[in-house]
């Protein structure tokens, strides 16, 4: 499992992870709040909407809530 660091409120979220070896998330789930995802390191796939996207190293996601 990837580490995270993540800033809380309750209506926004930021995280940023450090990925040594591609992850992918199995279980599909919802966020309760707006987050900006960031990865520090490493590749990763995320899907937003159906649609997938691949992430590396510096780049940025924005998740709505729901």
């Amino acid at each position: 499992m990837p580490d995270k660091l993540r800033f809380i409120s309750d209506d926004f979220r930021i995280s940023t992870e450090y990925c040594d070896t591609e992850w992918i998330m199995p279980y599909a789930h919802y966020h309760i709040s707006c987050e900006i995802y960031i990865l520090k390191s490493g590749e990763r796939n995320i899907i937003i909407d159906g649609k997938e996207y691949r992430t590396a190293s510096h780049d940025a996601a924005l998740f709505y809530s729901n």
